[in-house]
């Protein structure tokens, strides 16, 4: 917005102020699980959650999310054979794919590569 509209819109002139329209907020929605822990566990998680200055739902929430999208992140796997090479893997999706040493460009397309 350019700066006369906005100090059009906050001039309090151009308010209708008896037809005032008071909305409830829309939550997103939730859901409640129920979770298990032996009692030592509940601390263990409970004095870490703390020490993140979170709450413990908070941190467990927050855990959960992130272990889930790590696992769903693709593997990196890279092996080499009958030559000087090495092999890796990482949790962490690269930047970039290389196949033989030559970029790819639609790497969900490469199912495997022989020399």
């Amino acid at each position: 917005m350019n700066k006369k509209k906005n100090l059009e819109l906050e001039s309090l002139d151009n308010w209708d102020v008896n037809k005032v329209a008071v909305k409830s907020p829309v939550n997103p929605s939730r859901v409640v699980v129920s979770v298990a822990f032996q009692r030592s566990d509940f601390e263990r998680v409970s004095k870490h959650a703390a020490l993140l200055g979170k709450k413990t739902s908070q941190f467990i929430r927050d855990t959960v999310i992130e272990k889930t999208l790590k696992q769903s992140e693709p593997l990196l796997f890279s092996t080499c054979s009958l030559s000087l090479g090495a092999s890796w893997s990482t949790d962490q999706t690269p930047p970039i794919t290389l196949v033989a040493g030559n970029q790819v460009e639609h790497p969900e397309m490469v199912v495997a590569t022989t020399s």
